[in-house]
């Protein structure tokens, strides 16, 4: 396989490897080729200069796809690192940022961790299923509602600009601007639904913030569960308002399953509401980064 950047006739292919996982519109590719029997695309690398989490610095963030067992190798795992060590050089950073997560066992995890890169962040995943959640939702909202001040206003996020949703989010480090654009960005594949994300105002202020999006056709994927850190003291009541907007949204059966994230006890709620809802913690899935020139060979 040859590792090279994508031409320009090539970045349409390129886009429909990466199954909907978000990169910025002004991200380079580069692209894993086979060239016999006949030559064709197997592999796809996107890469963008982004500001690296809790840092001033700047660094490369890429991410991995292939077109399934015919793609991307760990043989060919070295030679991908070693032009994007190029590309950090040239662009006057040493920091690579892997822009996907992984699960200790996963073997890609193992050989990038033997080639130098360490775990930059840690996500705890949570599933429970739709149906038993989305009925005991709407019970603890009646039970519930009483109880929450007629000031609180629970909104679909689309009747709000972006820049006032992602203030919570911002301010609380739970997303990079990148993806929350691309998640907002409606021509996505995989965005923020308007159906199932809201935010709970009071006073035009946005208090607490809710962000699903559609994985597949009976998955919602919650990736923000988040109350203002002025509103400590209701974050149990504003939970149950958002996800009750989402469960009354919910057609019969539907979803399937809810799955979560946790990377912090600023997302305390994305794993508390799950157990407390019959549902499982899963294995924690890790975020890599490497500072320095990757080691292409293993000791």
């Amino acid at each position: 396989m040859t590792i090279r950047a994508a031409f320009p006739d090539e970045l349409s292919r390129a886009r429909s490897l990466l199954n909907g996982h978000p990169v910025p519109p002004g991200a380079s590719f580069l692209v894993g080729v086979k060239e016999h029997p006949v030559e064709r695309l197997v592999a796809v690398i996107p890469w963008w200069k982004a500001p690296l989490r809790n840092s001033g610095k700047m660094g490369i963030r890429f991410h991995l796809a292939s077109s399934g067992s015919s793609g991307l190798t760990l043989e060919n795992l070295g030679q991908v690192l070693a032009q994007l060590d190029l590309i950090a050089q040239e662009e006057d950073t040493s920091s690579l940022f892997a822009d996907f997560s992984l699960l200790k066992k996963n073997l890609l995890y193992q050989q990038l961790v033997e080639r130098g890169f360490e775990i930059a962040q840690t996500d705890r995943y949570f599933s429970m299923p739709g149906t038993p959640a989305n009925q005991r939702c709407q019970k603890i909202f009646q039970r519930a509602k009483s109880r929450m001040p007629s000031s609180w206003k629970v909104e679909s996020i689309r009747e709000h600009g972006a820049e006032d949703v992602y203030a919570l989010v911002k301010e609380l480090g739970l997303m990079s601007p990148q993806q929350f654009r691309q998640y907002w960005d409606t021509a996505n594949r995989e965005r923020f639904e308007e159906k199932y994300s809201c935010v709970v105002v009071e006073e035009g202020r946005i208090i607490s913030t809710f962000l699903v999006t559609q994985r597949g056709a009976d998955e919602l994927h919650i990736h923000v569960d988040v109350v203002s850190p002025d509103y400590t003291a209701f974050s149990g009541l504003l939970t149950i308002a958002m996800r009750n907007f989402t469960s009354s949204a919910s057609a019969e059966n539907f979803p399937r399953v809810y799955t979560s994230r946790a990377d912090s006890k600023l997302h305390g709620e994305g794993g508390n509401t799950p157990l407390r809802h019959g549902g499982e913690e899963h294995e924690p899935r890790h975020f890599l980064f490497k500072s320095g020139q990757t080691s292409l060979t293993k000791e």
